[in-house]
């Protein structure tokens, strides 16, 4: 396909973060029914059975390399998401992974 080729897109939108942002993270159905999401500018699209099969498969935490960071007043980092509880912990910070 050439660059200067104008294209029609036939993706039906189902949800923008930001409506009018073309740039906001978004989720779209393609015209051969598969799902895709964007999210930070990176696109997945995978059918709906693809999509079920990944969601089913248990996914352990993982950490920033110790250098997680808790929102104030929160028990998830900001920079990796972990979320641990943190009722114990002294300095409120998620200690570094073993």
């Amino acid at each position: 396909m050439s660059g200067d080729t104008p294209c029609e897109n036939t993706d039906r939108e189902l949800w923008r973060e930001r409506p009018g942002d073309y740039y906001a993270d978004s989720i779209h159905v393609t015209e051969e029914g598969a799902i895709g999401i964007n999210c930070g500018g990176m696109v997945y699209t995978m059918s709906v059975k693809a999509w079920h099969k990944l969601a089913a498969v248990p996914v352990q935490p993982q950490r920033c390399e110790g250098l997680c960071q808790l929102e104030a007043g929160g028990q998830r980092c900001k920079e990796c998401g972990y979320a641990k509880q943190v009722d114990n912990l002294p300095d409120g910070k998620i200690p570094s992974a073993p």
